[in-house]
C-alpha cells in the first residue's frame, strides 16, 4: 500500500511540477510543526518519523521552524499500537488556520522502516497537494467542427467551440453535440495549474438510403394489403348476419344476402404480393451489392455464389 501511495504522489508531483515557482520562493517555504506521537514509540523512533517527513518536504521547498512565518504548516499525528501504524497529516493556511488539505493511511502489521517509508509517501502526497493549492485552478479550452456544436461540461451547456473555462481539480465530463452529427464524449482529469486543450471532430449521422426506407414502406402496405385480400377471399359466399333476419331468409334457412368479395380479395391479395417482392427487393438490394460473386469447389462441382 505504501509503495502504491508514493507512486501516485509522484506522478501527481510531476504534473504540476510546470506550474509551481522555482525552490526558495516564498510560495514554496512550508512550516513544519512538532508532530504528535501517540502509542509505543520512544524518542529514537519519533525522530525517525520528524527527519523523513522533513527530508521529504525539503525535496520540493525551504522547510522552516514553527517560529517562523510560513505559509502553510504541515502538522502530523502518528499513532502507534503495537505493529499498527496510523499517520495523518495536514496541511493548515496560517492566516485563517483552516485545514486545506490532508492525508491518512492506516500501515499494519508494519516494521519501523515501512511505517517511517509510509510517512514519507504521505508527505510526498501532502506536498503535491500544497502545491496544487498554490497553482491555482486549472484552465481548459475546447474546440469542435462543427463549430456550431454545444459544449457541455459535467451535463450543463458551456457554450459553443472555442470556449474557454477555469474548472475545479478532478474528473469531468466534456461532450460535444449538434444537429446531424453523433455527440461525442469524454471524461479528462484536470489538475490544478495546468491547462488542457480538448478538440472534438464530430463524425455525421448515418444516413438510411432512401431506397432502403421506400422498400420497408412497400413491405408494410404489401403486408397489409395482402392480409386484407386473404381476409376477403376467406369470408366469400358467406351470408351478411346483420340482415340474415326475417323475410330475408326463405324457407331452406337460407339468407338472401350473402358476401360477394371473391374478386376485392383476389385484387387486394395480388397487389399485397408485389408490393411485398417489390418492397424486399429495394430494402435488400443495397446488402446484395456489397457482396461479391465467388465461385469456390465443391464435392458436385462449382458453386457460384453472389
Amino acid at each position: 500500500m505504501a509503495v502504491a501511495t508514493l507512486s501516485y504522489a509522484w506522478i501527481l508531483s510531476a504534473a504540476v511540477a510546470t506550474a509551481q515557482p522555482a525552490l526558495g520562493a516564498p510560495t514554496g517555504e512550508v512550516q513544519l510543526d512538532p508532530l504528535q506521537f501517540e502509542g509505543e514509540l520512544d524518542a529514537v523512533r519519533q525522530e525517525k518519523f520528524t527527519t523523513a517527513i522533513r527530508d521529504e518536504l525539503a525535496e520540493t521547498r525551504r522547510v522552516v521552524d514553527q517560529a517562523e512565518a510560513g505559509r502553510y504548516a504541515v502538522q502530523g499525528h502518528v499513532r502507534a499500537v503495537e505493529r499498527d501504524f496510523e499517520i495523518e497529516l495536514r496541511a493548515v493556511e496560517l492566516q485563517t488556520n483552516e485545514v486545506v488539505a490532508s492525508t491518512r493511511q492506516l500501515c499494519e502489521l508494519c516494521g519501523l522502516a515501512e511505517a517511517v517509508s509510509t510517512a514519507e509517501s504521505l508527505t510526498a502526497t501532502l506536498a503535491a497537494k500544497i502545491d496544487a493549492l498554490a497553482s491555482g485552478p486549472p484552465t481548459i479550452r475546447v474546440t469542435a467542427v462543427p463549430v456550431d456544436a454545444e459544449i457541455r461540461i459535467d451535463g450543463e451547456v458551456a457554450g459553443s467551440s472555442g470556449l474557454k473555462r477555469e474548472l475545479s481539480a478532478g474528473e469531468h465530463e466534456l461532450s460535444a453535440s449538434s444537429r446531424g452529427y453523433v455527440t461525442e464524449v469524454r471524461r479528462v482529469t484536470s489538475i490544478a495549474g495546468t491547462h488542457e486543450d480538448v478538440h472534438f471532430d464530430l463524425s455525421k449521422t448515418p444516413r438510411r438510403q432512401p431506397k432502403t426506407v421506400a422498400g420497408w414502406t412497400l413491405f408494410g402496405v404489401g403486408a397489409a394489403s395482402l392480409v386484407a385480400g386473404v381476409t376477403f377471399i376467406g369470408i366469400d359466399n358467406t351470408q351478411v348476419r346483420l340482415l340474415c333476419s326475417g323475410d330475408n331468409i326463405d324457407v331452406n334457412g337460407n339468407c338472401r344476402f350473402e358476401h360477394r368479395t371473391l374478386g376485392i380479395g383476389i385484387g387486394l391479395a395480388s397487389a399485397g404480393v408485389t408490393l411485398v417482392a417489390t418492397g424486399l427487393a429495394l430494402a435488400v438490394r443495397k446488402r446484395r451489392s456489397k457482396q461479391r460473386a465467388a465461385v469456390r469447389p465443391t464435392h458436385a462441382g462449382l458453386e457460384w455464389r453472389f
